[in-house]
């Protein structure tokens, strides 16, 4: 068999194998991971939030702006993995926003269902006043 029609053949089965068996082989998307795991978020209450220190760097310059943090909470109501999405400007405002999320502490309500964890997204938004 040549190389060409053996990567051919090798991709179409890891494709109905992916299919097949439940999406153990393909690369799930964001908007799949996003279906799957925010539908959790409806059993947890934010009971505590942290505010960000706004870095004095960016006080200095006049800076403003935002932060998107997306982030996981276990079932402890605890904040865990939490990862900069998106944030402008860049590399002003990251480190102040994970340092205070990962102080937020949430109240978990699960009510009879399986405890789970559940993907979060938040903005935070950083003015001078």
């Amino acid at each position: 068999m040549n190389k060409r029609l053996s990567s051919i053949l090798c991709a179409a089965i890891l494709s109905f194998g992916a299919t097949f068996f439940g999406g153990l082989y393909a690369q799930e998307t964001d908007d799949e991971r996003l279906m799957r795991l925010s539908d959790n978020a409806e059993f947890y209450t934010l009971v505590k939030r942290s505010a960000p220190e706004y870095p004095r760097r960016a006080q200095r310059t006049g800076k403003e702006g935002y932060v998107v943090i997306e982030y996981t909470i276990n079932p402890e109501g605890q904040v865990v993995d939490p990862k900069v999405i998106d944030a402008d400007p860049a590399e002003y405002f990251e480190e102040a926003a994970l340092a205070a999320i990962k102080k937020w502490k949430y109240r978990a309500e699960f009510n009879g269902v399986e405890p789970d964890l559940a993907l979060a997204r938040t903005r935070m938004r950083f003015a001078l006043q």
